[in-house]
């Protein structure tokens, strides 16, 4: 089941100057979503204003419909939760989408996470995994990740409206499961933990930075097995798993994944297709080969600029070199100083633990 081939996901025919610019678009919008729910207002707001010159340089067929989605999408995306949504203390119905069948395992009802025995306990090992990654006052390799993991079982679990599970984390009781364990680690610490505290920071922005890739992995893993990937189908997306079987009847070579993509299309949430290692590494080739271009004198020096991206790229390559300068001037600080050095390195490190599977 080909995505270009499938109805209502148009987003996958639109394309843009840069091959991956979709990607981005989708890995921003899901950027901006965690910003604004870690209350970081500014930052959501500037990765928003560059995603919306993204969204305009979408092109193709089906261009107008992306641009209208994604759109739609990255609004959605930097709005905080609204104070009248209905708050359900013993679960009721979510409402099904008129004249569509509601797909997933997910218990429907079970909005408020207190309710959802399986959600509680991935709560409770969540907050486990977060004490023991900022335990020495530092992330600890791979602990953003392993939180990731247990957030996207989460997200397996709690419903989106739609009545599919929340892999977004669109709806508040969702954002509220993952923010609990942080709140619970928060309440443990004294006020002379500063160490810990903002190794806790940098760990939720670690994890929120792998949320994707863990995504990503995940549905490619429905592709690997057929058979284990069409049973997980049948008990959290059943009516993707009707749609791969019908294409395989006749005589299709539709992918398990591109059943889930396209349900979710449909119901106007774009799941990314790429981790961030493969954005990135996307990003060296267009800006290499931007490079050739220009020593061939084909593109002039003045266009088009390198966008903050590309910057990005640029300054991590240097990094290597500015932690040897770090490391020569490190006795020279002041208690204070120190302090406020090892706040820093501890948010440079849980950069790195998030990217690490691209060096």
């Amino acid at each position: 089941m080909n995505a270009q081939t499938q109805e209502g996901n148009t987003m996958a025919n639109a394309t843009t100057d840069a091959p991956s610019a979709n990607d981005q678009i989708t890995a921003n919008i899901e950027r901006v979503r965690s910003l604004t729910a870690e209350g970081k207002a500014t930052e959501a707001s500037e990765l928003a204003a560059e995603t919306e010159k993204l969204i305009k340089s979408v092109s193709g067929t089906g261009s107008v419909k992306a641009k209208k989605d994604f759109t739609a999408q990255l609004k959605a995306a930097g709005e905080a939760p609204k104070a009248d949504e209905p708050k359900k203390d013993k679960g009721t119905q979510v409402e099904k989408p008129k004249g569509k069948a509601v797909s997933g395992t997910v218990v429907l009802g079970r909005e408020d996470w207190h309710n959802n025995p399986d959600v509680v306990k991935l709560v409770d090992l969540g907050t486990q995994k977060a004490t023991e990654g900022v335990a020495a006052g530092i992330v600890l390799q791979g602990a953003g990740r392993t939180l990731a993991q247990v957030v996207h079982d989460m997200r397996m679990t709690m419903p989106h409206k739609s009545g599919l599970p929340d892999l977004l984390a669109i709806q508040k009781p969702t954002k509220d499961a993952a923010g609990e364990i942080y709140k619970r680690v928060e309440a443990t610490l004294k006020a002379e933990d500063v160490d810990k505290a903002d190794a806790l920071q940098a760990l939720q922005k670690s994890a929120n930075n792998a949320a994707g890739d863990v995504l990503v992995t995940y549905l490619r893993g429905l592709d690997e097995d057929e058979e284990k990937g069409l049973a997980e189908l049948t008990a959290r997306f059943p009516t993707a798993a009707e749609a791969y079987s019908k294409a395989k009847a006749k005589g299709q070579s539709p992918k398990l994944s591109e059943s889930v993509y396209t349900l979710y299309a449909k119901e106007e949430m774009t799941l990314p297709r790429r981790t961030r290692a493969e954005i990135e590494t996307e990003r060296r080739r267009n800006a290499k080969a931007l490079e050739e271009a220009k020593a061939r004198g084909e593109v002039s020096e003045d266009e088009p600029r390198l966008t903050p991206a590309q910057r990005v790229t640029s300054y991590l390559d240097s990094m290597a070199g500015e932690l040897a300068k770090l490391e020569k001037n490190a006795d020279k600080l002041s208690a204070a100083e120190k302090r406020k050095a090892k706040k820093r390195l501890a948010e440079v490190l849980a950069l790195a633990d998030s990217v690490s599977d691209m060096l």
